[in-house]
């Protein structure tokens, strides 16, 4: 059945996150050099009337290969590109050959809204908690708004019932 409302709703922000891991040497340095690239097509491709500045953060704790980075975007009224059409530009040209497990944000200076939302599916019956599992991973992608969504395979808790991830 559908929903009487937008769960997730496209939001204009004044913050955009990317998150990730570089693919490749487990080195800062080779990290930043990535980065770099990132950073170079904004430059490029996006005015200050875009893009009023960047944040580009490289490793953290043991992982060289992790990075961060936070676009601030000018004010939407003097904006001409949404942050929709930012963040599928750069999903577009930075593909999974460089890079894995990026994601995309963004947030409009209130709460963040790149949360990850996890929903396990506990029971004892393989069968049955893969059933659920898939209805809620067909259900949660086909809502307006959802982005990233992500099914795992099964795994077992301490208590010995096994549960699944979406």
């Amino acid at each position: 059945s559908k929903m009487k409302f937008e769960m997730f709703p496209s939001v204009e922000a004044n913050i955009i996150t990317i998150k990730g891991d570089i693919i490749g040497k487990n080195s800062l340095q080779f990290t930043s050099d990535s980065i770099r690239n990132i950073e170079e097509y904004l430059s490029s491709s996006y005015d200050e009337k875009t893009i009023s500045s960047y944040l580009s953060y490289v490793g953290s704790g043991s992982n060289p290969e992790h990075f961060e980075m936070y676009l601030f975007l000018t004010p939407e009224k003097h904006r001409v590109v949404k942050s929709d059409v930012l963040i599928n530009d750069l999903r577009t040209k930075f593909t999974k050959e460089s890079f894995e497990n990026m994601s995309f944000g963004k947030s409009d200076g209130g709460p963040s809204l790149d949360n990850t939302i996890e929903i396990n599916v506990y029971g004892n019956r393989d069968d049955h908690r893969n059933t659920v599992a898939d209805q809620v991973y067909k259900d949660i992608k086909a809502m307006d708004g959802a982005q990233e969504v992500q099914r795992y395979p099964f795994a077992a808790t301490h208590s010995g019932a096994s549960h699944n991830r979406c």
